[in-house]
């Protein structure tokens, strides 16, 4: 018989249970649902979330000493056969200290006190309500024990709390979760559940428990039992204490291999999981603890390791309350296997991804949390955030915006280390803190302060003169934003030059485009500021500003000679003839119409400007020079045209044939004129023939099979 089958059978035949004098308030048919549909607003509640009780079961697996300290701030409900075992129950409490006044009894058959694997799990779901409701889960429990696998419906109707089933074989000491998704199980489950993949499984605990990860690990200590709970356990949301044995152990090499393999996982805060480790020597149960609200119970041995065990746990947990307790226990049972907390119902949650070392925007850093009463109650005053550097407390009230709570705690310089804490309070009189250990257990982080990124300092042209326009870049980034950028400008005379080049931007290209008149030797550097109020100044970068003209002689032979200006002059052929000594006659070639255009000088006649980067013909009537002062040309724009074209080599770098052939689009043939003989030398691209030298003057015919632009390259 199924255990679905099993549940509504009891509720058919009217099955009743007591607790005090509570009825059932909810239909059968409300508290077992043969299917869960699939939700995204359950939240499964891990222990150290607030608690309003905690079940145990008659006759007992702990002491009266441990009952008597848990009834002392919670509820304990005992669960007990019938009501006379419960008043010779409440007898005994009375007589060992416990506080009668917060018990509560459970009437309901069990077979064993292993509650925390039999017991109910729990989840808010706020599918149907705005703040979410508390719902047990009810599952399959993993042993032949019917009476204790009825337990869980038993409690539901008692507590009158809706219930659902989980179809899926399982045990409570085989699962711990941390409140936000993730939870984790040893690879029992599997095995368990031989008809389920693991898709399968992931599905049922993601539909009842809103699990979204679930870490299935292969169970590090070879025990015939295979639970989780006798080798880690969730401390917080981003805190798994793991044990840890002597080298000399037949399991250590499986155990480091565990905390390993949780230490590079991924907690819900988008952080590594914090490992903590207990040491045990002997295979001492310590890691089988019971968190209830601020007190954590262990169970110790009266070993020389039971200081060292409550030394870990104060460690890794501050502001809590740790508490050794001995029984009878043993290594795969002990305190956590016998005692099974219940979840306050109206508890006040705050949700709160911790802050890590990080560097601050201007404001300072955002602190958001979101606050749910589940009680409905009203916060009795705005939750407030308690921060310090060290020092004294500083408080700040939280703002709520758009359903969050947010504050900024103030900007502080990089290598500082903050502390701090969230406080709320509501009507229903609850308080909690995030972290629960308040001040003593603060979240904590230093400030990292990462300047901003200045790469590529470019100054263009490289070489400009006087009145040219100078673009001065740089490639400026930063992990968090850029608040401003400065350009400060050092001239070879007068005041340092500093302003504002913030929202001169392309991309992360900042930019400053001016000219300059006096010459010599300039500095620039870039003072940046991220949205962190960190700042930067990039190393230097120098620049000359030219005035001084230069002059290059080119030798011209009697006759027809091909060169070009290779200096800026802003001649035209008439001025061009003019500077020649014995010069009678400039010509151009037009690449477009495959035509020469001729000036005679002395005759203002097809006076054409003499353009940079283009070769021309000119004609003398004896040797001469070609004597051109000016300055340097920057670059050039000459249209190619498809067929034969002159250009001019400008630059003092000699290249060659092969070289500027190779550069030119769909360029076939490169030709120079040899003024000495009359005559053409050719190189045909491609081929290493005739590869003569270009050198500064050079005028040069070239034949393309396609149409374009010649900026200088060569």
């Amino acid at each position: 018989m199924t255990k679905i089958n099993f549940l509504i059978i009891l509720a058919v035949i009217g099955f009743t249970l007591t607790m005090v004098t509570i009825t059932n308030t909810h239909g059968e048919q409300d508290l077992v649902t043969d299917s869960i549909p699939s939700r995204s607003s359950i939240r499964n509640i891990a222990e150290f979330e607030p608690m309003e009780a905690v079940l145990i079961r008659y006759p007992f697996g702990i002491s009266y000493d441990i009952i008597a300290e848990m009834s002392q701030d919670i509820t304990v409900i005992t669960i007990v056969e019938n009501p006379s075992q419960q008043s010779y129950v409440e007898s005994q409490y009375t007589s060992h200290g416990v506080q009668i006044a917060n018990c509560r009894f459970l009437i309901a058959p069990t077979d064993t006190y292993w509650t925390r694997d039999y017991g109910p799990w729990f989840v808010f779901n706020n599918t149907n309500t705005t703040l979410g409701r508390l719902e047990v889960v009810d599952f399959e429990y993993n042993r032949p024990r019917p009476n204790d696998n009825a337990l869980p419906y038993a409690f539901a109707v008692n507590q009158s709390l809706p219930l659902t089933y989980m179809d899926l074989v399982h045990t409570g000491g085989n699962y711990m979760t941390d409140g936000q998704g993730i939870s984790i199980s040893t690879d029992l489950v599997y095995t368990e559940n031989p008809g389920l993949n693991a898709s399968q499984i992931t599905q049922l605990v993601h539909q009842a428990l809103g699990i979204s990860t679930y870490h299935l690990y292969p169970d590090p200590l070879g025990e015939y039992i295979e639970h989780v709970d006798c080798w880690a356990k969730y401390l917080s949301p981003d805190t798994i204490m793991i044990i840890q044995v002597s080298s000399s152990h037949p399991h250590y090499a499986d155990i480091e291999a565990a905390a390993t393999y949780f230490a590079s996982q991924t907690s819900c805060y988008g952080t590594p999981y914090t490992i903590e480790r207990i040491y045990t020597h002997l295979d001492e149960p310590y890691i089988n603890s019971l968190i209830l609200n601020n007190k954590v119970f262990v169970p110790i041995t009266q070993s020389p390791y039971d200081a060292g065990a409550l030394a870990a746990y104060q460690n890794a947990m501050p502001g809590y309350q740790i508490l050794g307790f001995t029984g009878s226990w043993q290594n795969t049972d002990a305190l956590h296997c016998r005692t099974k907390g219940i979840p306050d119902r109206y508890m006040l949650y705050i949700q709160h991804t911790p802050l890590v070392d990080d560097e601050p925007v201007i404001e300072g850093f955002l602190v958001e949390s979101n606050i749910t009463p589940y009680s409905g109650e009203n916060l009795t005053s705005p939750p407030v955030l308690n921060w310090n550097t060290g020092g004294e407390w500083h408080t700040l009230p939280l703002i709520l915006v758009n359903g969050s709570y947010m504050v900024h705690i103030p900007w502080r310089p990089h290598g500082t280390q903050i502390s701090y804490y969230i406080h709320a309070m509501d009507d229903s009189g609850r308080n909690q803190t995030h972290p629960p250990g308040g001040a003593p257990g603060a979240h904590s982080f230093t400030v990292t302060m990462t300047p901003p990124q200045v790469e590529s300092i470019q100054v263009i042209p490289s070489s400009p003169h006087t009145g040219d326009p100078v673009n001065i870049s740089a490639h400026i980034t930063d992990n968090k934003g850029i608040h401003s950028v400065y350009l400060t400008l050092t001239p070879p005379t007068g005041p340092i030059l500093n302003f504002s080049i913030t929202h001169n931007t392309t991309g992360d290209i900042y930019y400053c485009n001016q000219t300059y008149m006096q010459p010599g030797h300039y500095t620039v550097t870039f003072w940046v500021t991220d949205t962190s109020n960190t700042s930067i100044r990039s190393l230097p970068v120098t620049f000359t500003l030219n005035t001084s003209e230069t002059t290059h002689y080119s030798p011209l032979f009697m006759g027809w000679n091909l060169v070009t200006v290779s200096l800026d002059s802003n001649w035209t052929a008439s001025l061009l003839g003019e500077t020649i000594t014995g010069c009678t006659t400039i010509c151009r070639f037009n690449g477009d119409s495959q035509t020469y255009t001729t000036h005679v000088v002395g005759i203002p006649i097809n006076d054409f400007p003499i353009v940079d980067g283009v070769g021309y013909f000119v004609y003398v009537t004896h040797d001469s020079f070609l004597n051109v002062t000016g300055l340097f040309i920057d670059s050039v724009n000459v249209s190619v045209y498809t067929s034969w074209n002159l250009i001019g080599w400008y630059s003092e770098t000699v290249t060659n044939a092969s070289s500027l052939g190779s550069m030119l689009h769909e360029c076939t043939t490169i030709c120079k004129y040899d003024a000495v003989t009359g005559s053409y030398v050719t190189h045909v691209v491609g081929i290493p023939y005739n590869d003569f030298s270009i050198t500064q003057g050079m005028g040069l015919f070239i034949y393309t099979d396609a149409s374009g632009w010649w900026h200088g390259q060569g």
